[in-house]
């Protein structure tokens, strides 16, 4: 059985894919993928004739931004869905404990 392709965060990369990312953001224009029946193994190739493991790439460029994650994580607490479920889990809790 044929593996999905996946990049180096278990994203489904999609067949019709032209870049891929390396770890610190670089694009790497790819230019087709193979699949190596006997082990299992799916490789991509570049412009340059390079054979690269999709594995070790990543679908969506990689971020490093500290402060983007701050941001999203307030965005989060400061969301009355997550509030409500907050609530709704210490409330769980405190019944448990009673």
């Amino acid at each position: 059985m044929i593996q999905p392709l996946k990049d180096a965060d278990g994203n489904y990369i999609p067949l019709d894919t032209w870049e891929l990312y390396k770890d610190d953001g670089t694009v790497v224009d790819i230019t087709g993928f193979s699949y190596v029946t006997r082990v299992g193994v799916w490789s991509a190739s570049d412009f340059g004739g390079n054979i690269l493991n999709p594995r070790q790439l990543h679908l969506n460029k990689p971020s490093d931004d500290m402060d983007e994650l701050v941001r999203a994580f307030d965005e989060i607490a400061k969301s009355d869905e997550f509030r409500t479920r907050l609530e709704n889990a210490f409330a769980e809790l405190k019944e448990r404990c009673e």
